[in-house]
């Protein structure tokens, strides 16, 4: 009776468990409450033992929504257990060398045992080593996939490219259109101009006709374009123009006082500006040269005992030489161009080859004061000077060194009366030089004199014959070491102009082969000008540039 009695109150106090045996699963159950609020919470707890028979069975493998799609990341699991990443313990994040990641311990066990190449990454099969095992301290890992915005961000970068691209082309057709409407215009005042005088020597008779009114009005002569300011603080020296780039590159000091030194500007021969400034030398360059052969080379050299080759393409430099002396001035080899040459404050000529980048090849001995000019003579056989060579001009004489043979260099001394030399010009196209002297007690205005060589043989062997052609003075002024140029004449073909500088009148004077007397007196500038080069542009359009201390002008042919 005692044992009925406990019983009985234990299932009084103890609630009731109720099964639900219409449930496939015998461990959802529910328990059943007394008082009044046992009924609601029955239903609320079917209602989610319903929504349990719903949801799939737990289990490792990751589960799939209804897009197909893992909803746990690859990089929030081990790929080799599949579990999540810990940040401590046996399972902490840890990667390889290749930069997969995995659980510390189950890439430990992998690579355990495994020696040389069949210890590998399990995902990418690199070749890898326990010891590359690297442990990551991150709380957490989240990768976002920027697949379509890096697609989208080069697209716009090439896009980008190309757009500038054609601006700039189409900034080059407006500037040559323009070019070519001016030259229109000034072809149809020449023909009111022509009309005109046709108009006025038909009333006249033919008087008129051989007059040189006439003349100067049908003539063809520079007029001034603009002007481009290289250098505030002076010190502007010599320029060079690239035919293949239709770059024009002048010297200038760099207006960087902590990175002193010279170098170069290179300014569009399209669109006249000085947008990038190279430092090269820590002194002064005193002589530029492009080989022409479109691959963008200038050898510049300088006081700072430096010949150096440059690709004005990348605007780096690809070469340096080292001298025992300052470089005065440089050449390009232009049939070979692997050899170059420099000339020397002691009156050497270098021969460099660009395959020997320590030294110099060859040393040829023309006098004992600097070298200032060097140009390049190649072979031809219908012309008075037929060898290949090299012209030097010192500052007393003038030499050719014959370079018949590859190894072989013999200097001759040209047979022109000794004086103070200031520049030497060769024009390939007429195989003539320009000599260029101060004036002196027995001549006391500047020299300039277009000379034709020749080698020939005499008594004493054989000799340079210099055969003075055409001789233009200019004033009785001449301090600095200035260049004057001789180049092919623009309007009348096969032969050539003249053009230097006068100091007492800070002008520059053109002489013409043709007519041999001055053609043409440049308008007065700030100060005397330094150097010329020409530069020709798409269009048939001609140039002559002019450097001074500061700035550089453009005359047109016009």
């Amino acid at each position: 009776l005692g044992q009925h009695q406990r019983m009985s109150q234990q299932s009084s106090v103890q609630p009731a468990v109720l099964v639900d045996l219409t449930d496939d699963d015998p461990y959802h159950a529910s328990d059943v409450d007394t008082n009044e609020g046992s009924d609601t919470e029955t239903e609320e707890e079917d209602e989610g033992n319903d929504q349990q028979q719903q949801d799939p069975q737990p289990t490792n493998e990751p589960t799939q929504t209804s897009t197909g799609k893992s909803t746990e990341s690859d990089g929030d699991m081990c790929s080799i257990c599949f579990e999540p990443f810990a940040n401590s313990g046996d399972h902490r994040l840890s990667c390889l060398k290749c930069g997969h990641l995995f659980g510390f311990g189950c890439i430990a066990k992998w690579l355990n045992g495994k020696k040389g190449n069949s210890a590998k990454c399990p995902q990418c099969n690199a070749i890898t080593r326990k010891s590359d095992i690297r442990i990551l301290f991150a709380k957490s890992i989240k990768v976002i996939d920027t697949t379509e915005r890096d697609r989208a961000v080069e697209d716009w970068k090439r896009e980008r490219m190309l757009r500038l691209a054609a601006e700039q082309n189409i900034e080059q057709l407006k500037l040559i259109n323009k070019e070519y409407q001016n030259r229109l215009a000034q072809s149809d005042e020449r023909n009111a101009g022509r009309q005109q005088a046709q108009s006025a020597c038909s009333s006249t008779g033919n008087l008129y006709e051989n007059s040189p009114k006439k003349a100067k009005l049908m003539s063809s002569s520079y007029h001034y374009k603009t002007t481009v300011q290289i250098s505030q603080q002076g010190n502007c020296r010599v320029m060079a123009f690239d035919t293949c780039s239709g770059n024009l590159l002048v010297s200038k000091p760099s207006q960087n006082r902590l990175f002193p030194g010279f170098g170069i500007v290179k300014i569009s021969s399209l669109n006249v500006r000085n947008p990038f400034f190279l430092k090269l030398h820590n002194k002064d360059i005193r002589d530029l040269r492009f080989n022409q052969r479109g691959d963008n080379l200038l050898i510049s050299a300088s006081l700072d005992k430096t010949l150096k080759v440059t690709s004005t393409m990348t605007d780096s430099v690809v070469q340096t030489y080292k001298c025992d002396m300052p470089v005065w001035s440089c050449a390009w080899n232009t049939v070979d161009t692997n050899y170059i040459y420099a000339g020397v404050s002691n009156g050497s000529c270098l021969v460099f080859d660009m395959r020997n980048t320590t030294e110099h090849v060859h040393s040829i001995q023309v006098g004992n004061c600097p070298v200032i000019s060097l140009a390049y003579v190649p072979h031809d056989q219908s012309s008075s000077l037929s060898a290949t060579g090299i012209l030097a001009g010192t500052l007393r004489n003038c030499y050719f060194i014959n370079n018949s043979n590859v190894s072989e260099f013999i200097p001759y001394q040209l047979e022109l009366t000794e004086g103070s030399l200031t520049s030497l010009s060769f024009d390939p196209l007429s195989r003539n030089c320009l000599v260029s002297y101060r004036p002196s007690q027995s001549i006391p205005k500047t020299k300039h004199m277009v000379c034709e060589l020749s080698l020939k043989e005499n008594e004493e062997g054989r000799s340079c014959g210099c055969k003075i052609l055409h001789s233009f003075y200019g004033s009785n002024v001449h301090k600095l070491l200035s260049r004057s140029l001789l180049y092919p004449h623009p309007g009348v073909a096969g032969k050539s102009i003249v053009c230097a500088g006068d100091e007492s009148t800070k002008t520059v004077k053109l002489w013409s082969t043709e007519s041999n007397a001055e053609m043409q007196t440049l308008p007065p500038l700030s100060l005397p000008p330094l150097d010329f080069a020409i530069v020709p542009v798409p269009g048939n359009i001609h140039y002559l540039a002019a450097l001074t201390d500061h700035n550089m002008m453009y005359y047109q042919w016009q």
